[in-house]
Protein backbone atom coordinates (compact mmCIF):
# COMPACT_ATOMS: atom_id res chain seq x y z
CA UNK A 1 0.00 0.00 0.00
CA UNK A 2 1.69 3.43 -0.88
CA UNK A 3 2.08 5.97 1.93
CA UNK A 4 0.30 8.76 1.58
CA UNK A 5 2.13 11.08 4.13
CA UNK A 6 5.28 11.09 5.51
CA UNK A 7 6.29 11.72 9.28
CA UNK A 8 9.58 14.28 9.77
CA UNK A 9 11.46 11.16 10.22
CA UNK A 10 10.82 9.68 7.32
CA UNK A 11 11.34 13.71 5.09
CA UNK A 12 14.56 13.72 6.68
CA UNK A 13 15.54 10.35 6.10
CA UNK A 14 14.79 10.83 2.58
CA UNK A 15 17.04 14.40 2.71
CA UNK A 16 19.42 13.08 4.32
CA UNK A 17 18.78 16.14 6.79
CA UNK A 18 18.33 15.98 11.14
CA UNK A 19 14.69 15.78 12.26
CA UNK A 20 15.39 19.14 13.78
CA UNK A 21 16.34 20.55 10.47
CA UNK A 22 13.47 19.58 9.08
CA UNK A 23 11.08 20.52 11.48
CA UNK A 24 13.00 24.09 11.71
CA UNK A 25 11.72 24.25 7.61
CA UNK A 26 8.04 23.55 9.19
CA UNK A 27 7.68 26.00 11.44
CA UNK A 28 9.59 28.47 9.31
CA UNK A 29 6.58 27.67 6.43
CA UNK A 30 9.03 26.73 4.03
CA UNK A 31 7.69 23.06 3.72
CA UNK A 32 4.05 22.40 4.39
CA UNK A 33 2.86 20.01 6.60
CA UNK A 34 -0.47 19.17 8.80
CA UNK A 35 -0.46 18.52 12.26
CA UNK A 36 -2.07 15.41 13.86
CA UNK A 37 -2.34 15.75 17.75
CA UNK A 38 1.37 15.92 18.28
CA UNK A 39 3.31 15.13 14.72
CA UNK A 40 3.32 16.76 11.67
CA UNK A 41 2.81 14.90 8.52
CA UNK A 42 3.98 15.97 5.37
CA UNK A 43 1.55 15.32 1.71
CA UNK A 44 4.79 14.08 -0.73
CA UNK A 45 3.35 16.82 -3.28
CA UNK A 46 4.15 18.99 -0.43
CA UNK A 47 7.33 17.26 -0.40
CA UNK A 48 8.22 17.57 -4.45
CA UNK A 49 7.16 21.27 -4.14
CA UNK A 50 9.68 22.01 -1.38
CA UNK A 51 12.80 19.70 -2.87
CA UNK A 52 11.89 21.99 -6.27
CA UNK A 53 12.39 25.37 -4.42
CA UNK A 54 8.59 26.36 -4.02
CA UNK A 55 7.18 28.20 -1.11
CA UNK A 56 3.62 26.32 0.16
CA UNK A 57 1.19 29.03 -0.46
CA UNK A 58 -1.52 30.46 2.07
CA UNK A 59 -4.52 32.39 1.74
CA UNK A 60 -3.84 35.69 0.78
CA UNK A 61 -0.11 34.53 -0.28
CA UNK A 62 1.08 34.21 -3.48
CA UNK A 63 3.34 31.62 -4.02
CA UNK A 64 7.01 31.70 -5.47
CA UNK A 65 9.69 29.64 -6.73
CA UNK A 66 13.07 30.35 -5.96
CA UNK A 67 15.26 28.22 -8.59
CA UNK A 68 18.89 27.51 -7.68
CA UNK A 69 20.76 25.50 -10.50
CA UNK A 70 24.12 23.65 -10.31
CA UNK A 71 26.36 22.13 -13.27
CA UNK A 72 28.71 19.39 -12.09
CA UNK A 73 30.72 17.36 -14.01
CA UNK A 74 32.25 14.20 -13.00
CA UNK A 75 34.95 12.35 -15.33
CA UNK A 76 35.44 8.67 -14.43
CA UNK A 77 38.45 6.48 -15.49
CA UNK A 78 38.43 2.63 -16.03
CA UNK A 79 34.84 2.63 -17.67
CA UNK A 80 34.34 0.52 -20.51
CA UNK A 81 31.71 0.75 -23.15
CA UNK A 82 29.29 -1.41 -21.78
CA UNK A 83 28.98 -0.13 -18.18
CA UNK A 84 28.63 3.62 -20.04
CA UNK A 85 25.80 2.48 -21.98
CA UNK A 86 24.10 0.71 -18.72
CA UNK A 87 25.18 4.40 -16.96
CA UNK A 88 23.74 6.62 -18.97
CA UNK A 89 20.72 4.66 -18.58
CA UNK A 90 20.03 4.62 -15.34
CA UNK A 91 20.90 8.57 -15.40
CA UNK A 92 18.21 8.96 -17.72
CA UNK A 93 15.82 6.52 -15.92
CA UNK A 94 16.29 7.65 -12.65
CA UNK A 95 15.88 11.87 -13.79
CA UNK A 96 12.45 10.38 -15.85
CA UNK A 97 11.22 8.64 -13.05
CA UNK A 98 11.81 10.09 -9.78
CA UNK A 99 11.83 13.56 -11.07
CA UNK A 100 8.34 13.18 -12.75
CA UNK A 101 10.58 14.72 -16.21
CA UNK A 102 11.92 17.55 -14.69
CA UNK A 103 12.50 19.98 -17.26
CA UNK A 104 15.23 22.33 -15.55
CA UNK A 105 17.34 18.99 -15.37
CA UNK A 106 19.89 17.72 -18.11
CA UNK A 107 21.89 14.78 -17.76
CA UNK A 108 24.46 13.98 -20.53
CA UNK A 109 26.88 10.77 -21.10
CA UNK A 110 29.81 10.94 -23.04
CA UNK A 111 32.26 7.89 -23.22
CA UNK A 112 35.99 8.23 -24.53
CA UNK A 113 36.45 4.41 -25.66
CA UNK A 114 40.60 4.90 -26.47
CA UNK A 115 40.78 6.05 -22.88
CA UNK A 116 38.41 3.95 -20.85
CA UNK A 117 37.02 7.58 -19.43
CA UNK A 118 33.54 8.64 -18.74
CA UNK A 119 32.13 12.01 -18.40
CA UNK A 120 28.89 12.69 -16.85
CA UNK A 121 27.31 16.10 -17.47
CA UNK A 122 24.80 17.18 -14.82
CA UNK A 123 22.92 20.83 -14.62
CA UNK A 124 19.73 21.89 -13.16
CA UNK A 125 18.30 22.15 -10.05
CA UNK A 126 20.57 22.01 -7.65
CA UNK A 127 18.57 19.09 -5.67
CA UNK A 128 17.51 17.21 -8.49
CA UNK A 129 21.92 17.86 -9.44
CA UNK A 130 22.82 16.14 -5.82
CA UNK A 131 20.71 13.46 -6.15
CA UNK A 132 21.32 12.35 -9.29
CA UNK A 133 25.23 13.10 -8.56
CA UNK A 134 24.65 10.65 -5.70
CA UNK A 135 23.57 7.73 -7.81
CA UNK A 136 26.63 7.73 -9.83
CA UNK A 137 28.63 5.03 -7.28
CA UNK A 138 25.83 2.82 -7.43
CA UNK A 139 25.53 2.85 -10.94
CA UNK A 140 28.92 1.86 -11.37
CA UNK A 141 28.75 -1.08 -9.20
CA UNK A 142 25.78 -1.85 -11.32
Amino acid sequence: MPQDFFTIADVAAKLQLHAKTVLNFVHEGQLKAMRIGKQYRIAPSDLRAFMRGATPSFPGEVQHARYIEASAVLNIDLVDAGRALRVAALMQNACDAQLGGDEHVRVDCIHNAETARLKIIVSGRVETAAYLIGLVPAFLRA
